[in-house]
């Protein structure tokens, strides 16, 4: 973070991971779940070991992976009732896994949904950081300068943004964690803006 702001760099290619080809996907494959590096909805996930025991957790389940844990747990509920402590063990700790896994999918869901604009004061006196969240991923960045020359500059980010393709992949992802953090504890410095307003007055 450069002078306190939060998006002045870190939302740039400096603040992704250092090795984001350690991501793992969940994929549908045949009538079961496997994990995978190719990138998809369900992910990115950090934890490979915690993607396999939800996947094991899944098993020929067809929806979405969050909608299996009701039945999971009634499942569970089950296995103890009946006393075979060992399988409800392993089925609690599949659980534990997927419910871990389906609350992070939740949230990438939720960053992936955004668009916004948003505004921090740059490092230089009087110009300020312009960033664009669009697509699951930061779609434009500008520094603007003040009065038309930022106008101008603001126009061609929102059309950069419009061009981007959506994404995915594990370092947008990144970056849309680190903008989800700054929105949940924003800086009083920080304007956020709805990118439908914005090209409306464009």
């Amino acid at each position: 973070m450069v002078g306190g702001n939060p998006c002045e760099t870190r939302t740039t290619a400096n603040a992704r991971s250092a090795r984001p080809d350690r991501y793992v996907y969940l994929r549908r494959r045949g009538t079961g779940w496997c994990v995978t590096d190719a990138p998809g909805p369900f992910g990115p996930l950090k934890s490979r070991r915690r993607a396999q025991a939800a996947a094991r957790a899944l098993g020929d389940w067809e929806g979405e992976p969050a909608a299996a844990l009701p039945a999971l747990r009634a499942r569970l509920q089950r296995l103890s009732a009946d006393l075979r402590f060992e399988d409800a063990a392993r089925l609690r700790d599949r659980i534990a896994a997927l419910e871990e896994v389906a609350e992070s999918l939740a949230e990438l869901d939720r960053l992936r949904a955004l668009e916004l604009c948003l505004l921090v004061p740059a490092a230089e006196d009087g110009f300020q950081r312009m960033v664009i969240v669009s697509g699951g991923r930061v779609a434009a960045t500008r520094k603007l300068l003040p009065g038309a020359a930022g106008r101008t500059e603001a126009g061609a980010a929102l059309a950069e943004a419009a061009r981007a393709e959506p994404s995915l992949g594990p370092a947008d992802a990144d970056e849309l964690l680190l903008i989800g953090s700054v929105l949940r504890r924003p800086p009083p410095e920080l304007r956020v803006l709805p990118l439908a307003h914005l090209r409306r007055a464009a």
